[in-house]
C-alpha cells in the first residue's frame, strides 16, 4: 500500500546541531573525550526517545576543517559519534556558529516547505570560548532567537581554563562546565534535556496542526480542555483497544492507562463510542506487571456496552472494520494501517476515517479528535471509580458481536 494514502500522526521533527571543537587544542585525549561524550549523548537520546520520534542530528567542525561534518540525519542513522576527525588549526567560533545557524535555518525551512512540523531547533556548542575570530554578531543572533523561543542553545566548556564569559554570551545561563573527566556525563545529561524539551513540545505542536473540517476547509485547531461540552456529540467512534494499549513511550509494553484516558475523554465530550480488544490483551497487560489485567477484566464486566473483546482466535480488527463499514460516518481510533484488510475494506485508505494518536510525557493526544488529556494510571482506576463509570451508561443499539449501530 502507498504510504501516502495512510493516515499519519504528524510527529514534528527536532533538528539538533552540534558544533564541535576540531582545533589543534583537541589533539590526543581531548578528541577521545569528545568522541566518548558524543557516544554517551547518542546513546542517551536513543534510550529516551519516544516511539516515532523524529530527532535529527548534524555536526559542524570548528578548526582548520571548518565545515559540515555531518548533514542532518535521523538519530538512528547519525554517525557523529564515529567521525574520523584530525584536530588541526585555530578555533573560528564565529565562522562555525554562522555555518551552524545557516544549516539549522536551511533544514527548518526545508521541513516547513514540505509541510512538516518542526519542534524548536537545538544548538549545542562544545568550546573553551577562546575564538580566533569575532563571534559577536553570531552570539547576538543566537540570543535573539533563543529569547523569541525559536532556538534552544547550550554550551559545554572544555579545557582547563575556558572563557565562561564568552560562552555565556552565546548560550546565556545554559553553560555547563564539566569537572575533570566529566565530559561524558555532561553530554549524557544534555541528551536527557534535549529529549525532554522535544517531547514536552510535541503535544502543543500536534494539537495546533491544521486539519480538515467536515466541509473540507481547514482550520487552526487549538487545544481544548476536557469537559461536559458535548463537542463530540453525534460522533460514533470505534477504538482499537489493543492497539491503544501499546501507545506508551516505547510502543512495546501494553498498558491500560491510554485506554482509560481515552474513555474518560470520549465520555466527557459526549461521543458515542466503543472499544474492542483482542482476546490476547489480558496476556499483554499481564506481562507489564502492573496488575492492569485485573482492571481490564473489571471494565469488560462493568461496561460491556463500551468495552468488548473478540472471541479467542479471532482478531478484533475484523469486527472493528465490519462495524465501521456499516456506517460511513463512523471513525476508528488506531495506529494500525490494516494492510491485511485493504482488499475487503478499501475505506481503510481514507484518512478521514482513521484517527491516530500517541502518548507524550504522560499526555494522550489525538489531534483529529481534538483530544489532549493526562493519562489515568490503572492504580487510580479503583473498583469505586469503575462503579462510578457505570452511571455514565447510555442506551444504544448493540450488534451480536457487541458493536454500536
Amino acid at each position: 500500500m502507498n504510504e501516502e494514502n495512510l493516515p499519519a500522526l504528524p510527529i514534528p521533527h527536532c533538528p539538533v546541531m552540534i558544533v564541535l571543537d576540531t582545533s589543534h587544542s583537541m589533539w590526543g585525549r581531548g578528541m577521545q573525550d569528545q568522541q566518548d561524550a558524543l557516544k554517551a549523548f547518542h546513546k542517551t537520546l536513543g534510550a529516551l526517545e519516544f516511539a516515532d520520534s523524529r530527532i535529527e542530528i548534524a555536526a559542524v567542525g570548528m578548526g582548520e576543517n571548518l565545515k559540515v561534518l555531518q548533514p542532518f540525519a535521523p538519530l538512528a542513522e547519525s554517525n557523529v559519534a564515529n567521525l574520523a576527525i584530525r584536530p588541526k588549526g585555530d578555533t573560528p567560533v564565529g565562522g562555525a556558529l554562522r555555518l551552524a545557524l545557516g544549516e539549522l535555518r536551511r533544514r527548518t525551512d526545508e521541513l516547513r516547505r514540505a509541510g512538516e512540523g518542526v519542534a524548536t531547533p537545538q544548538l549545542l556548542v562544545l568550546s573553551d570560548g577562546k575564538s580566533s575570530d569575532d563571534f559577536s554578531a553570531e552570539a547576538a543572533e543566537i540570543r535573539r532567537e533563543a529569547a523569541a523561543g525559536r532556538l534552544v542553545c547550550r554550551a559545554v566548556a572544555t579545557g582547563g581554563s575556558p572563557d565562561l564569559g564568552a560562552l555565556a554570551r552565546i548560550a546565556g545561563e545554559k553553560v555547563d562546565r564539566p569537572d575533570y573527566g566529566g565530559l561524558r556525563e555532561t553530554f549524557a545529561r544534555i541528551g536527557e534535556k534535549v529529549s525532554q524539551t522535544y517531547e514536552d513540545a510535541v503535544p502543543d505542536l500536534l494539537m495546533a496542526e491544521t486539519r480538515p473540517t467536515p466541509s473540507g476547509t481547514y482550520v487552526e485547531e487549538k487545544p481544548r480542555p476536557l469537559g461536559n461540552s458535548g463537542r463530540l456529540s453525534g460522533r460514533t467512534v470505534l477504538v482499537d483497544g489493543t492497539n491503544v494499549c501499546f501507545w506508551g513511550r516505547n510502543g512495546t509494553t501494553a498498558s491500560l492507562a491510554p485506554v482509560l484516558a481515552l474513555a474518560r475523554a470520549l465520555d466527557a465530550e459526549g461521543a458515542d463510542w466503543q472499544a474492542c480488544f483482542d482476546a490476547s490483551t489480558r496476556h499483554h497487560l499481564a506481562r507489564g506487571g502492573t496488575g492492569d489485567e485485573a482492571a481490564y477484566e473489571r471494565l469488560l464486566r462493568s461496561r460491556p456496552e463500551r468495552f468488548s473483546e473478540a472471541p479467542g482466535g479471532t482478531c478484533a480488527d475484523v469486527f472493528l472494520l465490519q462495524a465501521a463499514a456499516a456506517d460511513p460516518k463512523t471513525v476508528v481510533v488506531s495506529n494500525d494501517f490494516y494492510r491485511d484488510h485493504v482488499a475487503e475494506y478499501p475505506f481503510v485508505k481514507d484518512k478521514s476515517r482513521f484517527f491516530r494518536g500517541g502518548v507524550f510525557r504522560d499526555q494522550l493526544c489525538i489531534p483529529n479528535l481534538g483530544i489532549r488529556c493526562a493519562l489515568i494510571r490503572t492504580s487510580a482506576a479503583s473498583d469505586a471509580e469503575i462503579r462510578e463509570t457505570e452511571k455514565k451508561r447510555t442506551s444504544c443499539g448493540i450488534l451480536d458481536e457487541g458493536f454500536l449501530i
